[in-house]
């Protein structure tokens, strides 16, 4: 009984100070509301900023992995290519001897038909 005598009292006590002090009371309440409106937009401003910035760096981060799967893309093509334009140049060369080879035997032959006394 003699906590809730207690409690009784010093809430009446609180009252009492309160009505004395209400304008200090309120002007306290007023600038508490005012700085806590302040301190809650400027965190969701920074907060916006951050998820801004997050959001870019995940598109750059995107932007970066794409550009690295092109390139990787594009070594392998070259890479073929290179093989290819190898292929084509051991053919081209084949190609040659054997003109080369032919034009010789043309030759030969048009040297033999030319000079009857090689006939026989």
């Amino acid at each position: 009984m003699k906590a809730i005598n207690y409690i009784k009292e010093k809430f009446s006590n609180l009252l009492k100070i309160s009505n004395h002090h209400r304008n200090s009371f309120y002007t306290g309440t007023l600038v508490a509301l005012i700085f806590g409106s302040i301190l809650f937009f400027q965190s969701s401003a920074h907060e916006l900023e951050i998820l801004k910035q997050k959001k870019e760096n995940l598109i750059l981060r995107q932007y970066v992995d794409d550009s690295i799967t092109l390139v990787g893309s594009q070594k392998q093509i070259i890479h073929n290519q290179e093989k290819a334009l190898g292929r084509a140049s051991q053919i081209i060369e084949q190609q040659n001897v054997f003109i080369q080879k032919a034009v010789e035997k043309i030759q030969r032959l048009q040297s033999l038909f030319a000079d009857p006394d090689k006939w026989i």
